[in-house]
């Protein structure tokens, strides 16, 4: 499992995630993205390099535990 955060240094979370899932043996590798960002433009993002959720910062601990579990146990985030 990995989390990302959008802004990263070097590059961001979702140009990172894109590429991971380029690698055929990471298809189902759940990969979870957070941003502080405001705007609505992060989500549909995320969503299309390939991350199974996306938080907005910042995000409680038990929202973030319920999403993991659900990624581990193959039912939708």
């Amino acid at each position: 499992m990995v989390q990302c955060d959008r802004h990263m240094p070097v590059m961001s979370g979702t140009d990172r995630i894109a590429k991971i899932r380029k690698n055929a043996e990471w298809a189902d590798l759940p990969i979870f993205i957070v941003s502080a960002d405001n705007s609505s433009m992060p989500r549909p993002r995320a969503e299309a390099s390939g991350a199974t959720g996306w938080f907005k910062k910042p995000v409680s601990r038990d929202r973030l535990l319920a999403a993991m579990g659900r990624a581990l146990s193959g039912t939708a985030a």
